[in-house]
């Protein structure tokens, strides 16, 4: 039985917004606190928002603001916070590697608590690149190599981490993960006419849903049959919607907008696209897998990682068939289509991948199974 713990969450932005982080540290923080273990949030002020609240049984406090001098203040802001609350938790978790790392690590060594520090995505949209414009970059990434472990949630941020000086010793890779119980495969027979394509994310260059459309033109020059669904919203929206129309996919292409639950569109999905330039573990593609979805995706960022190229069923140079989905390279639209088209054409390779998909999900990225790796660390 493990001891209680009193842990801080330190993350920019929480709920309402719905990135990555911001789900899986609510994720994260709702199983520790049905275990028995107290959870607090720290993270920035937003006009309209309270600055306390209670949000699915965890105490938020937006109270980190910066003023004139944005980023001593801002630091400084966190590290009074820091002090103020310093009897309600012996452990800081910072999501991301950004200025809130640097008074946490300080604040730890003055109170002798536990600072650990994640990184959420890696390449040109990570978390090195996020700090480049910031004065206080060289002490960020200062800071953030005395923090008492350093989490990598995908191969390619271990690396970079190694590549910026970070040593071995410290760093541990801990992956993102999904309820399995809320995600899971249907037990009833999809009623539709055709296969439906999905792609869930922000409507922004990273995630690449452009690449898609124009590799949803080439399988619907080649006449093949298919409907599809983009679930989220972005600056890119207005860019979309105008591409479908001027590519002739608006019978076959629907803009779903930004949904707080995407399990229905799981349920509705036979193959989930994900086209993104970068990225560090996306909570969508681990969701999709528990959900039995075969999938199609880029080999940046973690998902290489998660559809384990180790064991391949069918390779080629440029794009590979593994046990959990299928990996093409980025910035490639006629792989994509390719890769989609033999989905397509193949309900029981659909339904082979989505079942180890499932299967890789319940060994490795289960919820119950990465809260034990963090209380593992935590000890």
């Amino acid at each position: 039985m493990n001891s209680q713990k009193k842990i801080l969450m330190l993350i920019g932005l929480f709920h309402p917004f719905v990135g990555g982080a911001e789900r899986e540290c609510q994720n994260v923080s709702r199983k520790l606190i049905e275990m028995g273990h107290t959870v607090t949030v720290l993270t920035e002020y937003r006009d309209g928002l309270q600055p306390f609240e209670v949000i699915d049984g965890i105490p938020v406090y937006r109270k980190i603001r910066g003023w004139h001098f944005f980023e001593f203040t801002y630091i400084l802001s966190v590290f009074m916070l820091l002090w103020k609350h310093r009897k309600s938790f012996d452990t800081i978790l910072c999501f991301g590697m950004y200025l809130y790392a640097v008074p946490a690590v300080l604040f730890g060594f003055c109170s002798g608590k536990k600072v650990l520090l994640r990184l959420e995505c890696g390449g040109a949209y990570g978390d090195f690149q996020r700090m480049a414009p910031l004065k206080f970059r060289k002490l960020i990434i200062w800071s953030s190599k005395r923090a008492h472990r350093i989490l990598a949630i995908s191969s390619e941020i271990e690396h970079e981490l190694l590549l910026h000086g970070f040593p071995q010793k410290k760093i541990q890779r801990i992956s993102n993960s999904v309820d399995i119980r809320r995600f899971a495969p249907c037990d009833y027979q999809k009623e539709k006419t055709m296969p439906v394509i999905s792609c869930i994310g922000r409507l922004e260059k990273q995630k690449g849903i452009d690449l898609l459309l124009n590799a949803l033109k080439i399988i619907s020059d080649r006449g093949v049959a298919y409907a599809a669904c983009i679930v989220g919203d972005g600056p890119q929206r207005a860019e979309l919607v105008g591409r479908v129309h001027q590519l002739g996919l608006s019978d076959t292409v629907t803009f779903a907008g930004l949904q707080q639950d995407v399990a229905p569109y799981f349920r509705k999905t036979d193959i989930l696209v994900m086209p993104s330039r970068f990225e560090g573990l996306p909570l969508v593609l681990l969701e999709a897998m528990a959900s039995g979805l075969a999938i199609v995706a880029t080999s940046v960022g973690g998902m290489p990682d998660v559809l384990d190229p180790q064991h391949v069923r069918n390779s080629r140079d440029d794009y590979a068939v593994c046990e959990s989905g299928i990996l093409v390279p980025p910035e490639n639209p006629e792989l994509l289509a390719e890769a989609i088209q033999a989905l397509l054409r193949s309900p029981d390779l659909r339904k082979s991948l989505g079942a180890n998909a499932r299967q890789n999900i319940i060994r490795t990225y289960a919820l119950d199974r990465v809260i034990q790796n963090y209380l593992a660390i935590l000890n």
